[in-house]
């Protein structure tokens, strides 16, 4: 497993981030755990696009475990 260094975060546009999680990948790859306006929580997974410089949102996850399995295959993927 990656290694992982947590920040705290606000963000406009969905609610307000709980917890950013930036992987030690060879892609950049970061998590976030947002806190939806409606009390709901989810996480975003984002790579980062060096041509447009900006993070875009790749998968959005319930828990935990799964923000970890998708780390792991976004990482791998070219």
């Amino acid at each position: 497993m990656p290694p992982i260094q947590t920040l705290h975060a606000a963000s406009q546009e969905e609610g307000r981030t709980r917890e950013l999680l930036m992987f030690n990948t060879p892609r950049s790859v970061r998590a976030r755990e947002i806190v939806r306006q409606d009390g709901g929580r989810l996480w975003l997974v984002e790579r980062y696009d060096a041509e447009l410089c900006q993070w875009l949102r790749r998968a959005a996850c319930a828990d935990a475990a799964a923000v970890f399995e998708q780390v792991e295959r976004l990482a791998a993927v070219g």
